[in-house]
This record gives structure tokens, C-alpha cells and sequence, in this order.
């Protein structure tokens, strides 16, 4: 294509996975956030913001008035340990004192997304019950989202492979957004082309299954073959990374068929967040730039 791809889609990265440990250290995110708001080449960040009050006020205030798209991800909730499809009531009640802090936290900085995944899934014989536990939960955020001017987007992960998650393929997560309708209307869906890579998918087909409901996209890498690889599984090693899934010919693929569905236009300018973590001995910056390279030439070719 002649024209730069910011004609078509908002780019921009994860703040949370350029700073992995940001999660675990909350000065991380004191450090870091507030300056990585301020990028001239960012115009859409995913971020998530700490427990600490005085780091989280500051943040806010910071945050509140930039000028980028901002994606709240719940990444302080510890999904791989309590999923939101439970079926013990305390864990729920929980799970609601959690989410209704990170909701808050989300729509003080003017989210305009809060994503969630629906955590471990229990198996066959529980499947089903978790399935109706996180449809009410769903049901729950996406009422206090919209009272906050939010979208809630699912974010579909592998049953199967790294993650173990309730949800799960594309279509199961079409089919319960399509099952609380009309009731709720602010619940979309996030796809990660890493984890439609680990869930056995194809791109296209993922795609074009979340096309009328596709509100948010990840671009990330992930390792399948060698599982003694450090980034086996779902641990987004960058774009280009030698044992990884993901290259140019898979970011061209991406990118026609977001064309194709109309995602990315002159006139609906999707979202395209990338998300990385820097490999040993590399900076953020350093990867910052290698992972708009590798966007930009994938571009270029589509």
C-alpha cells in the first residue's frame, strides 16, 4: 500500500509486556508509565494500573490527560489462580471486589476498553457450570463498564496448549457475547493472533468469526515448538523471534484479511496494539523499533 498504515489503524504497544515485571514491582510502572503516555509514536496503549493508592493516583493524573486510546487490562488479577467462571461463592465475591477496583481504576485514566479473559478452565464435568458462573459475571462488569462509558472486550485464550482457559475458541466466545444480547450491548472481543496460533486456529478463520464484534487486536508471538524454548507457550517473545510463530508472512496474513473485514479503513481506523517483551540485552527502545519495522514492512507487502 502507498499510504503509511497509520492512515488505517491506531497503533501503539503494551505497556505491561515491555515492562513484564511492572505487575510484580510497582515502581516499575511509577518509572515508566507516565513517560511511555507521552510518545509521539504511540497513539494507542494497553496498561494497567497498581493497587499502591499514591502510585495509582499519580498515574491517574498523568494518564487522565494524555492524549492516546487507552486499553485497561486486568493483568493485576491473578486469573491463572481464580478464574472468573468459579463456582465457589466466596471466590466470586472476590472476584467482584477485585474487578469493581480495577473497573474504577480503568475509568478514572478514560479507558475506552477493559479486557478480561475468563480464566483456568475446570475441565470437562465443570465446564459447562463455569460457563453459566462467567456469563453472569460478564453480565456484572459490563453493567458497571457501561456506567463508566466502557466497552468490555473478551479476550479469547488456548484450552489446550499454555494457557488451559474456560474461553476458549473464537466461536464459543461469539456465541455467549451473541446469548447476552440485547441486554448487554457493550461486550466485544479482543483477539491476540498469538493465542489464535496457540488455540490451533487459523487467522482467517478467527477473523472472520469476531469480524462483527471485533473491537481491539493484539499483535504478539508466541512459541509452540520447543517447549524447552524460555518463551514456550504464551510469553509473547517479540515479532521475529527465531522459535516463534510469528513473522512477516503471518503479520501480511493478519493484516489482509483486517482489510478485507473492513477493520482497518480510512474510515474506521482500527486498533493495533503489539504487544512484546525485550529479549535479554535488548531495551525497550531498541524493540519498540524492531516491532514497528516489522509492522511497517508487513504493511508494505499487503
Amino acid at each position: 500500500m502507498n499510504l503509511d498504515i497509520k492512515h488505517y489503524a491506531k497503533t501503539g504497544f503494551a505497556h505491561f509486556m515491555l515492562y513484564p515485571d511492572c505487575v510484580r514491582d510497582e515502581t516499575i510502572s511509577e518509572i515508566t508509565l507516565g513517560d511511555f503516555s507521552q510518545r509521539d509514536d504511540i497513539e494507542c496503549l494497553d496498561c494497567c494500573l497498581p493497587y499502591n493508592p499514591q502510585v495509582r493516583q499519580k498515574l491517574i493524573q498523568q494518564l487522565s490527560t494524555c492524549d492516546k486510546h487507552i486499553g485497561y487490562a486486568i493483568h493485576p488479577f491473578p486469573l491463572d489462580k481464580i478464574s472468573l467462571g468459579s463456582l465457589d461463592d466466596h471466590e466470586q465475591g472476590l472476584i467482584r471486589l477485585a474487578l469493581e477496583d480495577q473497573l474504577r481504576a480503568a475509568g478514572a485514566i478514560g479507558a475506552k476498553t477493559f479486557t478480561i479473559a475468563s480464566g483456568l478452565d475446570p475441565g470437562p464435568e465443570h465446564r459447562e457450570a463455569a460457563k453459566s458462573q462467567f456469563r453472569e459475571c460478564c453480565r456484572w462488569i459490563c453493567d458497571h463498564a457501561k456506567k463508566l462509558g466502557m466497552i468490555v472486550t473478551l479476550e479469547p485464550f488456548d484450552r489446550n496448549t499454555a494457557r488451559n482457559f474456560l474461553y476458549g475458541p473464537t466461536h464459543e466466545c461469539i456465541e455467549l457475547i451473541e446469548s447476552l444480547k440485547p441486554e448487554v450491548d457493550n461486550l466485544k472481543i479482543q483477539l491476540d493472533i498469538a493465542h489464535i496460533r496457540l488455540s490451533g486456529e487459523t487467522f482467517e478463520h478467527a477473523i472472520r468469526t469476531a469480524q462483527e464484534h471485533l473491537q481491539h487486536m493484539h499483535l504478539g508471538n508466541c512459541v509452540m515448538k520447543d517447549q524447552t524454548d524460555p518463551y514456550f507457550g504464551d510469553r509473547h517473545p517479540p515479532i521475529g523471534y527465531h522459535a516463534g510463530e510469528i513473522d512477516t508472512l503471518e503479520l501480511i496474513e493478519v493484516l489482509k484479511v483486517l482489510i478485507d473485514v473492513g477493520y482497518l479503513s480510512k474510515q474506521n481506523r482500527g486498533t493495533l496494539v503489539i504487544e512484546a517483551r525485550p529479549l535479554p540485552g535488548v531495551s525497550v527502545e531498541q524493540t519498540i523499533q524492531n516491532q514497528y519495522q516489522y509492522l511497517d514492512q508487513a504493511w508494505a507487502l499487503a
